[in-house]
């Protein structure tokens, strides 16, 4: 994940294939560094990886929506697995992480 960050000109941000309640602190610390030196308008985010998380991936993902979007700048979220799609729907807030 750091990789993706720190190079000069990303495809996307990675999401790291876990995000329990253990690692979204760091995760978000990680996503917000790649946000803050993005090159461009429009940030992407590809969690395609994610195979393990619970509600802590949700609650990332929409404070660094957040952050980016205070930055004046667009986030879109590519490869968000299908149980935790289910998940944003069930808590009411799939439309927030859509594009």
């Amino acid at each position: 994940m750091t990789e993706a960050m720190t190079n000069a000109a990303p495809e996307a941000l990675i999401f790291p294939d876990t995000v329990t309640h253990n690692e979204a602190s760091g995760c978000l610390d990680l996503l917000r560094s790649g946000a803050q030196s993005w090159q461009g308008n429009d940030v992407r985010i590809d969690a395609s990886a994610l195979n393990k998380f619970d509600s802590s991936a949700l609650a990332v993902l929409l404070q660094i929506k957040r952050e980016v979007q205070s930055l004046g700048k667009n986030l879109t979220i590519l490869g968000l697995p299908k149980q935790l799609q289910e998940l944003a729907n069930l808590y009411g807030i799939q439309s927030v992480l859509e594009n």
